[in-house]
Protein backbone atom coordinates (compact mmCIF):
# COMPACT_ATOMS: atom_id res chain seq x y z
CA UNK A 1 0.00 0.00 0.00
CA UNK A 2 1.31 3.49 -0.75
CA UNK A 3 2.13 5.46 2.38
CA UNK A 4 1.47 8.74 0.66
CA UNK A 5 -2.20 7.84 0.30
CA UNK A 6 -2.52 7.35 4.10
CA UNK A 7 -1.09 10.75 5.01
CA UNK A 8 -3.64 13.16 6.48
CA UNK A 9 -3.48 16.62 4.87
CA UNK A 10 -2.49 19.43 7.15
CA UNK A 11 -4.89 21.93 5.60
CA UNK A 12 -8.19 20.30 4.77
CA UNK A 13 -9.68 21.30 1.49
CA UNK A 14 -13.14 22.79 1.84
CA UNK A 15 -14.27 20.80 -1.16
CA UNK A 16 -12.95 17.54 0.18
CA UNK A 17 -16.46 16.21 1.06
CA UNK A 18 -17.47 16.29 -2.58
CA UNK A 19 -16.99 13.23 -4.72
CA UNK A 20 -13.72 13.27 -6.59
CA UNK A 21 -14.12 13.70 -10.29
CA UNK A 22 -11.47 12.71 -12.80
CA UNK A 23 -9.67 15.58 -14.15
CA UNK A 24 -10.00 14.48 -17.71
CA UNK A 25 -13.08 12.12 -17.94
CA UNK A 26 -13.34 10.13 -21.12
CA UNK A 27 -16.74 9.83 -22.67
CA UNK A 28 -18.02 6.29 -23.00
CA UNK A 29 -20.48 5.53 -25.77
CA UNK A 30 -23.21 2.88 -25.62
CA UNK A 31 -21.38 0.82 -28.17
CA UNK A 32 -18.17 0.88 -26.26
CA UNK A 33 -19.76 0.21 -22.75
CA UNK A 34 -17.70 -2.63 -21.32
CA UNK A 35 -20.40 -3.60 -18.76
CA UNK A 36 -23.18 -3.79 -21.31
CA UNK A 37 -20.95 -5.66 -23.75
CA UNK A 38 -19.79 -8.15 -21.12
CA UNK A 39 -21.08 -11.70 -21.88
CA UNK A 40 -21.27 -14.84 -19.86
CA UNK A 41 -19.74 -17.81 -21.53
CA UNK A 42 -22.15 -20.25 -23.20
CA UNK A 43 -21.08 -23.15 -21.03
CA UNK A 44 -21.66 -21.30 -17.80
CA UNK A 45 -25.06 -20.13 -19.04
CA UNK A 46 -26.15 -23.70 -19.87
CA UNK A 47 -25.04 -24.96 -16.50
CA UNK A 48 -26.92 -22.14 -14.75
CA UNK A 49 -30.07 -22.85 -16.72
CA UNK A 50 -29.92 -26.55 -15.97
CA UNK A 51 -29.63 -25.91 -12.27
CA UNK A 52 -32.69 -23.62 -12.17
CA UNK A 53 -34.69 -25.96 -14.37
CA UNK A 54 -33.93 -28.79 -11.98
CA UNK A 55 -35.10 -26.72 -9.05
CA UNK A 56 -38.18 -25.07 -10.57
CA UNK A 57 -39.58 -27.64 -12.93
CA UNK A 58 -39.38 -31.08 -14.49
CA UNK A 59 -38.11 -31.97 -17.94
CA UNK A 60 -40.40 -33.79 -20.32
CA UNK A 61 -38.41 -36.86 -21.21
CA UNK A 62 -40.26 -37.29 -24.51
CA UNK A 63 -40.05 -33.76 -25.86
CA UNK A 64 -37.11 -32.56 -23.89
CA UNK A 65 -39.01 -29.45 -22.91
CA UNK A 66 -38.82 -28.39 -19.35
CA UNK A 67 -42.12 -27.04 -17.94
CA UNK A 68 -41.53 -24.22 -15.56
CA UNK A 69 -43.13 -24.40 -12.19
CA UNK A 70 -46.02 -21.96 -11.72
CA UNK A 71 -44.95 -18.69 -10.20
CA UNK A 72 -46.68 -17.51 -7.09
CA UNK A 73 -49.01 -14.60 -7.51
CA UNK A 74 -47.24 -11.26 -7.05
CA UNK A 75 -43.79 -12.35 -8.48
CA UNK A 76 -42.04 -11.30 -11.64
CA UNK A 77 -38.89 -12.37 -13.46
CA UNK A 78 -35.88 -10.26 -13.43
CA UNK A 79 -32.67 -11.45 -15.09
CA UNK A 80 -33.69 -15.04 -14.81
CA UNK A 81 -34.80 -14.86 -11.15
CA UNK A 82 -38.26 -14.62 -9.61
CA UNK A 83 -38.56 -11.53 -7.47
CA UNK A 84 -41.50 -11.14 -5.05
CA UNK A 85 -43.22 -7.77 -4.79
CA UNK A 86 -43.19 -5.96 -1.46
CA UNK A 87 -47.04 -5.86 -1.65
CA UNK A 88 -47.19 -9.61 -1.49
CA UNK A 89 -47.26 -9.57 2.29
CA UNK A 90 -50.67 -7.84 2.24
CA UNK A 91 -52.29 -9.88 -0.53
CA UNK A 92 -50.80 -13.35 -0.51
CA UNK A 93 -51.94 -16.02 1.93
CA UNK A 94 -49.47 -17.08 4.56
CA UNK A 95 -47.33 -19.72 3.01
CA UNK A 96 -46.46 -22.14 5.70
CA UNK A 97 -47.27 -25.64 6.62
CA UNK A 98 -49.91 -24.56 9.10
CA UNK A 99 -51.87 -22.72 6.43
CA UNK A 100 -51.72 -25.74 4.20
CA UNK A 101 -53.01 -27.99 6.97
CA UNK A 102 -55.93 -25.59 7.65
CA UNK A 103 -56.89 -25.63 3.98
CA UNK A 104 -56.82 -29.38 3.88
CA UNK A 105 -58.84 -29.57 7.08
CA UNK A 106 -61.57 -27.33 5.63
CA UNK A 107 -61.71 -29.35 2.44
CA UNK A 108 -62.01 -32.53 4.48
CA UNK A 109 -64.82 -31.05 6.61
CA UNK A 110 -66.70 -30.02 3.49
CA UNK A 111 -66.40 -33.49 2.07
CA UNK A 112 -67.65 -35.05 5.30
CA UNK A 113 -70.93 -33.02 5.14
CA UNK A 114 -71.79 -34.24 1.67
CA UNK A 115 -74.75 -36.61 2.17
CA UNK A 116 -75.13 -39.75 0.15
CA UNK A 117 -77.48 -39.45 -2.79
CA UNK A 118 -79.97 -42.02 -1.40
CA UNK A 119 -80.35 -40.24 1.97
CA UNK A 120 -81.07 -36.91 0.29
CA UNK A 121 -83.90 -38.49 -1.74
CA UNK A 122 -85.57 -39.92 1.39
CA UNK A 123 -85.17 -36.60 3.19
CA UNK A 124 -86.85 -34.82 0.29
CA UNK A 125 -89.83 -37.20 0.40
CA UNK A 126 -90.18 -36.67 4.17
CA UNK A 127 -90.16 -32.91 3.74
CA UNK A 128 -92.77 -33.13 0.98
CA UNK A 129 -95.04 -35.27 3.19
CA UNK A 130 -94.70 -32.81 6.06
CA UNK A 131 -95.54 -29.94 3.72
CA UNK A 132 -98.66 -31.70 2.44
CA UNK A 133 -99.80 -32.53 5.98
CA UNK A 134 -99.31 -28.90 7.01
CA UNK A 135 -101.31 -27.63 4.03
CA UNK A 136 -104.14 -30.08 4.73
CA UNK A 137 -104.22 -29.20 8.45
CA UNK A 138 -104.37 -25.48 7.75
CA UNK A 139 -107.10 -26.04 5.14
CA UNK A 140 -109.18 -28.11 7.57
CA UNK A 141 -108.88 -25.49 10.31
CA UNK A 142 -109.82 -22.68 7.93
CA UNK A 143 -112.76 -24.66 6.53
CA UNK A 144 -114.02 -25.47 10.04
CA UNK A 145 -113.87 -21.83 11.15
CA UNK A 146 -115.58 -20.67 7.97
CA UNK A 147 -118.39 -23.20 8.47
CA UNK A 148 -118.85 -22.24 12.14
CA UNK A 149 -118.86 -18.51 11.41
CA UNK A 150 -121.27 -18.91 8.48
CA UNK A 151 -123.60 -21.03 10.61
CA UNK A 152 -123.64 -18.40 13.36
CA UNK A 153 -124.20 -15.49 10.97
CA UNK A 154 -127.14 -17.11 9.16
CA UNK A 155 -128.36 -19.50 11.92
CA UNK A 156 -128.50 -22.62 9.75
CA UNK A 157 -128.15 -25.10 12.63
CA UNK A 158 -128.13 -23.58 16.13
CA UNK A 159 -129.39 -24.75 19.50
CA UNK A 160 -132.25 -22.58 20.81
CA UNK A 161 -131.43 -21.02 24.16
CA UNK A 162 -133.50 -18.07 25.33
CA UNK A 163 -131.98 -15.23 27.32
CA UNK A 164 -133.19 -11.92 28.66
CA UNK A 165 -131.00 -8.91 27.95
CA UNK A 166 -131.32 -5.18 28.49
CA UNK A 167 -129.62 -2.75 26.13
CA UNK A 168 -127.94 0.36 27.58
CA UNK A 169 -129.45 3.75 26.83
CA UNK A 170 -126.62 4.53 24.40
CA UNK A 171 -126.74 1.17 22.67
CA UNK A 172 -124.49 0.73 19.66
CA UNK A 173 -123.02 -2.16 17.69
CA UNK A 174 -120.04 -2.55 20.03
CA UNK A 175 -122.14 -2.72 23.22
CA UNK A 176 -124.67 -5.05 21.58
CA UNK A 177 -121.96 -7.47 20.44
CA UNK A 178 -120.48 -7.48 23.96
CA UNK A 179 -123.85 -8.17 25.62
CA UNK A 180 -124.69 -10.96 23.17
CA UNK A 181 -121.30 -12.56 23.77
CA UNK A 182 -121.56 -12.30 27.58
CA UNK A 183 -124.95 -14.05 27.44
CA UNK A 184 -123.50 -16.81 25.19
CA UNK A 185 -125.83 -15.89 22.34
CA UNK A 186 -122.95 -15.46 19.87
CA UNK A 187 -119.40 -16.87 19.80
CA UNK A 188 -117.70 -14.35 17.53
CA UNK A 189 -118.39 -10.78 18.71
CA UNK A 190 -115.72 -9.37 16.38
CA UNK A 191 -117.43 -11.03 13.39
CA UNK A 192 -120.78 -9.63 14.55
CA UNK A 193 -119.31 -6.11 14.71
CA UNK A 194 -117.77 -6.48 11.26
CA UNK A 195 -121.00 -7.83 9.78
CA UNK A 196 -123.20 -5.19 11.43
CA UNK A 197 -120.87 -2.35 10.41
CA UNK A 198 -120.90 -3.53 6.81
CA UNK A 199 -124.71 -3.79 6.85
CA UNK A 200 -125.21 -0.40 8.51
CA UNK A 201 -122.86 1.54 6.25
CA UNK A 202 -124.48 4.85 5.26
CA UNK A 203 -127.76 3.84 6.96
CA UNK A 204 -127.44 5.53 10.38
CA UNK A 205 -129.03 2.76 12.41
CA UNK A 206 -130.54 3.60 15.78
CA UNK A 207 -131.07 0.99 18.48
CA UNK A 208 -133.75 0.77 21.15
CA UNK A 209 -131.57 1.56 24.13
CA UNK A 210 -132.96 1.04 27.62
CA UNK A 211 -135.35 -1.71 26.57
CA UNK A 212 -135.34 -5.35 27.65
CA UNK A 213 -135.57 -8.14 25.10
CA UNK A 214 -136.00 -11.89 25.08
CA UNK A 215 -133.79 -13.36 22.37
CA UNK A 216 -132.54 -16.83 21.53
CA UNK A 217 -129.18 -18.28 20.51
CA UNK A 218 -130.74 -19.77 17.35
CA UNK A 219 -131.26 -16.29 15.91
CA UNK A 220 -129.05 -15.09 13.07
CA UNK A 221 -127.17 -11.80 13.01
CA UNK A 222 -129.88 -10.16 10.90
CA UNK A 223 -132.52 -11.32 13.40
CA UNK A 224 -130.64 -9.72 16.30
CA UNK A 225 -130.18 -6.47 14.39
CA UNK A 226 -133.84 -6.36 13.36
CA UNK A 227 -134.91 -7.01 16.95
CA UNK A 228 -132.85 -4.15 18.41
CA UNK A 229 -133.25 -1.56 15.68
CA UNK A 230 -135.66 1.35 15.71
CA UNK A 231 -137.85 0.89 12.66
CA UNK A 232 -139.68 4.19 12.32
CA UNK A 233 -141.28 3.38 8.98
CA UNK A 234 -143.02 0.26 10.32
CA UNK A 235 -144.03 1.85 13.64
CA UNK A 236 -147.81 1.97 13.36
CA UNK A 237 -150.02 2.66 16.34
CA UNK A 238 -152.92 0.39 17.16
CA UNK A 239 -155.61 0.50 19.89
CA UNK A 240 -156.75 -2.77 21.45
CA UNK A 241 -159.44 -3.50 24.06
CA UNK A 242 -159.18 -6.37 26.54
CA UNK A 243 -162.44 -7.30 28.29
CA UNK A 244 -162.60 -8.02 32.01
CA UNK A 245 -162.12 -11.68 32.70
CA UNK A 246 -159.75 -12.35 29.76
CA UNK A 247 -157.15 -14.97 30.53
CA UNK A 248 -153.48 -14.40 29.68
CA UNK A 249 -153.83 -16.80 26.77
CA UNK A 250 -156.68 -14.69 25.39
CA UNK A 251 -154.69 -11.48 25.91
CA UNK A 252 -151.65 -12.89 24.12
CA UNK A 253 -153.79 -14.14 21.25
CA UNK A 254 -155.28 -10.69 20.69
CA UNK A 255 -151.86 -9.01 20.81
CA UNK A 256 -150.24 -11.43 18.39
CA UNK A 257 -153.18 -11.40 16.00
CA UNK A 258 -152.76 -7.64 15.69
CA UNK A 259 -149.01 -7.75 15.12
CA UNK A 260 -147.93 -6.75 18.62
CA UNK A 261 -145.13 -9.11 19.71
CA UNK A 262 -144.73 -12.87 19.57
CA UNK A 263 -146.37 -15.50 21.75
CA UNK A 264 -143.14 -17.28 22.73
CA UNK A 265 -141.67 -14.00 23.99
CA UNK A 266 -144.76 -13.19 26.07
CA UNK A 267 -144.81 -16.65 27.64
CA UNK A 268 -141.13 -16.47 28.52
CA UNK A 269 -141.38 -12.95 29.99
CA UNK A 270 -144.46 -13.68 32.07
CA UNK A 271 -143.06 -16.83 33.67
CA UNK A 272 -139.34 -16.01 33.88
CA UNK A 273 -138.82 -12.29 34.27
CA UNK A 274 -139.30 -10.80 37.70
CA UNK A 275 -140.81 -7.32 37.52
CA UNK A 276 -139.52 -6.35 40.94
CA UNK A 277 -139.93 -2.65 40.21
CA UNK A 278 -143.57 -3.21 41.23
CA UNK A 279 -144.05 -3.51 44.98
CA UNK A 280 -147.30 -5.49 44.66
CA UNK A 281 -145.37 -8.32 42.88
CA UNK A 282 -142.48 -8.60 45.34
CA UNK A 283 -144.38 -10.87 47.81
CA UNK A 284 -145.35 -13.09 44.90
CA UNK A 285 -141.75 -13.52 43.76
CA UNK A 286 -140.53 -14.03 47.32
CA UNK A 287 -143.03 -16.80 48.12
CA UNK A 288 -142.88 -20.43 47.09
CA UNK A 289 -145.28 -20.38 44.19
CA UNK A 290 -147.42 -23.38 43.38
CA UNK A 291 -145.71 -25.56 40.77
CA UNK A 292 -149.09 -26.06 39.06
CA UNK A 293 -149.45 -22.37 38.40
CA UNK A 294 -149.95 -21.92 34.65
CA UNK A 295 -148.92 -18.25 34.47
CA UNK A 296 -147.29 -16.40 37.34
CA UNK A 297 -148.83 -13.09 36.32
CA UNK A 298 -152.31 -14.44 35.68
CA UNK A 299 -154.72 -11.97 37.31
CA UNK A 300 -152.32 -8.99 37.22
CA UNK A 301 -152.63 -7.93 33.57
CA UNK A 302 -155.30 -5.37 34.18
CA UNK A 303 -158.04 -5.48 31.50
CA UNK A 304 -158.53 -2.16 29.74
CA UNK A 305 -158.06 -0.42 26.39
CA UNK A 306 -154.44 0.21 25.40
CA UNK A 307 -152.50 1.86 22.59
CA UNK A 308 -149.55 -0.08 21.20
CA UNK A 309 -147.10 0.11 18.33
CA UNK A 310 -147.16 -2.87 16.00
CA UNK A 311 -143.44 -3.47 16.61
CA UNK A 312 -143.53 -2.70 20.32
CA UNK A 313 -141.30 -4.67 22.61
CA UNK A 314 -143.07 -7.39 24.61
CA UNK A 315 -141.63 -6.09 27.87
CA UNK A 316 -143.17 -2.68 27.28
CA UNK A 317 -146.53 -4.29 26.53
CA UNK A 318 -146.56 -6.26 29.80
CA UNK A 319 -145.44 -3.19 31.73
CA UNK A 320 -148.44 -1.24 30.41
CA UNK A 321 -150.81 -3.81 31.95
CA UNK A 322 -148.89 -3.87 35.23
CA UNK A 323 -148.72 -0.07 35.43
CA UNK A 324 -152.48 0.08 35.11
CA UNK A 325 -152.94 -2.52 37.85
CA UNK A 326 -150.63 -0.54 40.13
CA UNK A 327 -152.78 2.57 39.65
CA UNK A 328 -156.16 0.88 40.05
CA UNK A 329 -155.29 -1.06 43.21
CA UNK A 330 -155.04 1.93 45.53
CA UNK A 331 -154.11 2.44 49.17
CA UNK A 332 -157.63 1.76 50.46
CA UNK A 333 -157.53 -1.65 48.82
CA UNK A 334 -154.37 -2.55 50.73
CA UNK A 335 -155.99 -1.41 53.99
CA UNK A 336 -158.99 -3.64 53.31
CA UNK A 337 -156.66 -6.60 52.70
CA UNK A 338 -155.36 -6.29 56.24
CA UNK A 339 -158.91 -6.43 57.60
CA UNK A 340 -159.70 -9.56 55.58
CA UNK A 341 -156.38 -11.12 56.58
CA UNK A 342 -155.67 -12.07 53.01
CA UNK A 343 -152.67 -11.70 50.75
CA UNK A 344 -152.94 -9.76 47.52
CA UNK A 345 -152.49 -12.94 45.51
CA UNK A 346 -155.30 -14.70 47.39
CA UNK A 347 -157.59 -11.74 46.78
CA UNK A 348 -156.78 -11.65 43.03
CA UNK A 349 -157.45 -15.39 42.74
CA UNK A 350 -160.81 -14.91 44.45
CA UNK A 351 -161.64 -11.90 42.27
CA UNK A 352 -160.85 -13.87 39.11
CA UNK A 353 -163.30 -16.59 40.20
CA UNK A 354 -165.98 -13.97 40.92
CA UNK A 355 -165.35 -12.43 37.49
CA UNK A 356 -165.97 -15.77 35.77
CA UNK A 357 -168.86 -17.05 37.92
CA UNK A 358 -171.13 -13.98 37.80
CA UNK A 359 -172.41 -12.58 34.56
CA UNK A 360 -174.08 -9.57 36.08
CA UNK A 361 -172.12 -7.05 38.15
CA UNK A 362 -174.91 -7.00 40.75
CA UNK A 363 -174.07 -10.63 41.49
CA UNK A 364 -170.37 -9.95 42.09
CA UNK A 365 -170.70 -9.10 45.78
CA UNK A 366 -173.17 -12.01 46.40
CA UNK A 367 -170.84 -14.60 44.77
CA UNK A 368 -168.01 -13.02 46.78
CA UNK A 369 -169.99 -13.58 49.97
CA UNK A 370 -170.54 -17.29 49.19
CA UNK A 371 -166.80 -17.92 48.59
CA UNK A 372 -165.79 -15.90 51.66
CA UNK A 373 -168.25 -17.92 53.77
CA UNK A 374 -166.75 -21.21 52.58
CA UNK A 375 -163.15 -20.02 53.16
CA UNK A 376 -164.05 -18.93 56.69
CA UNK A 377 -165.76 -22.26 57.38
CA UNK A 378 -163.27 -24.58 55.70
CA UNK A 379 -163.94 -27.38 58.18
CA UNK A 380 -167.52 -27.76 56.94
CA UNK A 381 -166.91 -26.50 53.41
CA UNK A 382 -163.38 -27.42 52.37
CA UNK A 383 -164.15 -27.17 48.65
CA UNK A 384 -165.16 -24.04 46.77
CA UNK A 385 -166.85 -26.16 44.05
CA UNK A 386 -166.46 -23.68 41.19
CA UNK A 387 -167.17 -24.80 37.63
CA UNK A 388 -165.13 -21.84 36.36
CA UNK A 389 -161.90 -23.19 37.84
CA UNK A 390 -162.40 -26.52 36.03
CA UNK A 391 -163.02 -24.72 32.74
CA UNK A 392 -159.65 -22.99 33.11
CA UNK A 393 -158.07 -26.39 32.47
CA UNK A 394 -159.63 -26.61 29.02
CA UNK A 395 -158.74 -24.71 25.88
CA UNK A 396 -162.35 -24.23 24.84
CA UNK A 397 -165.34 -22.99 26.77
CA UNK A 398 -167.73 -25.80 27.52
CA UNK A 399 -170.44 -26.87 29.92
CA UNK A 400 -169.01 -28.75 32.85
CA UNK A 401 -170.17 -32.36 32.94
CA UNK A 402 -170.34 -34.78 35.92
CA UNK A 403 -167.35 -36.58 34.41
CA UNK A 404 -165.31 -33.34 34.51
CA UNK A 405 -165.98 -33.05 38.22
CA UNK A 406 -164.17 -36.33 38.77
CA UNK A 407 -160.98 -35.29 36.96
CA UNK A 408 -157.95 -34.95 39.23
CA UNK A 409 -156.79 -31.56 37.97
CA UNK A 410 -154.91 -28.81 39.85
CA UNK A 411 -157.75 -26.36 39.20
CA UNK A 412 -160.58 -28.75 40.09
CA UNK A 413 -161.98 -27.11 43.22
CA UNK A 414 -164.44 -29.99 43.61
CA UNK A 415 -161.50 -32.25 44.51
CA UNK A 416 -158.81 -29.77 45.63
CA UNK A 417 -159.51 -27.78 48.83
CA UNK A 418 -159.15 -24.04 49.10
CA UNK A 419 -158.22 -21.63 46.35
CA UNK A 420 -156.79 -22.86 43.02
CA UNK A 421 -153.03 -22.47 42.30
CA UNK A 422 -153.51 -19.11 40.56
CA UNK A 423 -156.07 -16.72 39.23
CA UNK A 424 -158.20 -18.10 36.40
CA UNK A 425 -158.65 -14.72 34.67
CA UNK A 426 -157.64 -11.09 34.89
CA UNK A 427 -160.39 -9.42 36.91
CA UNK A 428 -161.55 -5.85 36.48
CA UNK A 429 -162.15 -3.21 39.12
CA UNK A 430 -165.72 -4.36 39.92
CA UNK A 431 -164.69 -7.94 40.62
CA UNK A 432 -161.72 -6.82 42.73
CA UNK A 433 -163.90 -4.49 44.80
CA UNK A 434 -166.48 -7.25 45.23
CA UNK A 435 -163.75 -9.56 46.54
CA UNK A 436 -162.75 -6.81 48.97
CA UNK A 437 -166.36 -6.05 49.99
CA UNK A 438 -168.59 -9.16 50.03
CA UNK A 439 -172.36 -8.60 50.32
CA UNK A 440 -173.25 -8.19 53.99
CA UNK A 441 -176.73 -9.71 53.63
CA UNK A 442 -175.32 -13.01 52.28
CA UNK A 443 -173.21 -13.94 55.27
CA UNK A 444 -174.94 -17.31 55.79
CA UNK A 445 -175.08 -18.38 52.12
CA UNK A 446 -172.91 -21.25 50.88
CA UNK A 447 -174.45 -22.18 47.52
CA UNK A 448 -175.44 -20.56 44.24
CA UNK A 449 -176.43 -21.76 40.79
CA UNK A 450 -176.71 -19.83 37.53
CA UNK A 451 -179.98 -19.80 35.65
CA UNK A 452 -180.25 -19.93 31.87
CA UNK A 453 -180.55 -16.15 31.77
CA UNK A 454 -177.31 -15.81 33.74
CA UNK A 455 -178.85 -14.65 37.02
CA UNK A 456 -177.77 -16.68 40.05
CA UNK A 457 -179.95 -18.30 42.69
CA UNK A 458 -178.49 -18.49 46.23
CA UNK A 459 -179.19 -20.78 49.17
CA UNK A 460 -177.96 -21.40 52.68
CA UNK A 461 -178.43 -25.17 52.74
CA UNK A 462 -177.72 -28.05 50.38
CA UNK A 463 -181.44 -28.88 50.14
CA UNK A 464 -182.20 -25.34 49.08
CA UNK A 465 -179.42 -25.61 46.53
CA UNK A 466 -180.94 -28.75 44.97
CA UNK A 467 -184.30 -26.98 44.74
CA UNK A 468 -182.65 -24.02 42.97
CA UNK A 469 -180.96 -26.35 40.50
CA UNK A 470 -184.28 -27.94 39.64
CA UNK A 471 -185.87 -24.51 39.25
CA UNK A 472 -183.05 -23.17 37.11
CA UNK A 473 -182.53 -26.21 34.85
CA UNK A 474 -185.65 -28.37 35.32
CA UNK A 475 -187.96 -28.90 32.35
Amino acid sequence: MNKQNNTKPKNPNPNQSKALQPKNPRPVSAANNPVRNARVSDGFQHERTAVFDKIEGKKNTKTGVVKAAPKPEGTYNYTGRDIKSSRQKFADPIENTEGISVKKSREKTKEEHIEPRGGGFISGIFKAVLYIIGVVAVSVILAYNIIMITNEVFAFVKTPSAAEITLPQTADIDSISRILSENKLIKYPSIFRLYANLRSRNKNWEFRGGETFVVSADMGYDDFIAEFRVRAAARQEIRLAFPEGFTIDQIIDRLVENGVGERSNYEYIINNHQFEEYDFLKPLYASERDKDRTYILEGYLFPDTYDFFTNENEFNVIRKFLNNFDVKFDVRSYERLKILDMSLDELIILASMIQREARDKEDFSKVSAVFHNRLLNSADFPYLESDATILYEFDEHKIVTPEDLELDLPYNTYLRPGLPPSAISNPGSDAIHAALEPHEEYVGYYYFVAQRNGINLYSQTYAGHQANIAAAWGD
